[in-house]
């Protein structure tokens, strides 16, 4: 019950901590930039975070399902490795794939489709945010989500 109890703050507390950090820098970027800049990066985040999220939607689950009842290491470290692999790779490919229609349809991103380096930071924004929820995942299934914080 302990851990159950642990797991589940350390959750809130990231939960919170991400919240406060989220809207400071939001606060911050709208009172130091250019409302197009604030606007861009804003429509840029939504999609590579719903990118990301429609990407890594079920792997979550079967993280925290199969995890704990991994007997030997190299079972653990091959579910992991292969979780991560899949679905950062998925990922990059939808990013990619993603780009020109979005910059197509939702006007703020058509800068994204005019700019290689704008177009690799959504794909590479879109991967590391799918990183770092599977391994949200992972701390969540081995009962350590203090460990989010951290990361």
């Amino acid at each position: 019950m302990r851990s159950l109890v642990r797991n589940s703050g350390g959750i809130m507390a990231t939960s919170v901590v991400n919240a406060l950090l989220g809207y400071g820098y939001w606060v911050l970027a709208a009172g130091l930039m250019p409302t197009m800049q604030v606007g861009l990066g804003s429509a840029a985040t939504s999609a590579l975070v719903i990118i990301s999220l429609a990407v890594h939607l079920g792997a979550g689950s079967g993280l925290i399902a199969r995890l704990p009842g991994r007997r030997t290491p190299h079972q653990w470290r091959l579910t992991v490795t292969a979780t991560l692999l899949a679905t950062t790779l998925v990922t990059l490919i939808v990013a990619l794939a993603a780009l020109f229609p979005l910059g197509a349809v939702v006007t703020p991103l058509r800068a994204l489709t005019g700019r290689w380096d704008a177009a690799a930071w959504f794909v590479l924004g879109a991967t590391a945010w799918t990183g770092a929820g599977v391994l949200d995942y992972i701390f969540i299934a081995e009962r350590r989500s203090d460990l989010m914080l951290v990361r």
